[in-house]
């Protein structure tokens, strides 16, 4: 089965056709709207890869946004200074963006 190695926001995903992906925030996303990436790093169909330099130009994969906005559970921060009475207690929730691999496009010249 051919698959692709994608690059989103400085992170790099092995991705399928109908695989669904995690990745970080993408600002003013609308669900169920396209994307076209155009950073695929790498391609292998069967016994044939493509290596980019740094990215291979021929290939994109288009994708749809199924959830604009998914929060991870939150971790909690806990710095404390000894004997000097100081602590802090601050917590985070990694936004993400939930995407949907509808086809991986070879555009040939």
């Amino acid at each position: 089965m051919d698959y692709a190695i994608l690059e989103v926001n400085s992170k790099q995903f092995i991705v399928r056709e109908g695989d669904k992906i995690l990745v970080d925030y993408i600002k003013n996303s609308l669900e169920n709207s396209l994307l076209f990436f155009k950073t695929v790093i790498y391609f292998s169909k069967g016994d044939a890869h493509v290596i980019g330099q740094p990215y291979i130009e021929e290939y994109k994969v288009k994708a749809l946004i199924t959830k604009s906005c998914i929060k991870n559970k939150k971790i909690r921060v806990f710095k404390k200074k000894r004997r000097k009475g100081y602590h802090k207690t601050i917590g985070h929730r990694q936004k993400y963006t939930e995407i949907k691999i509808v086809k991986i496009i070879e555009e040939k010249d």
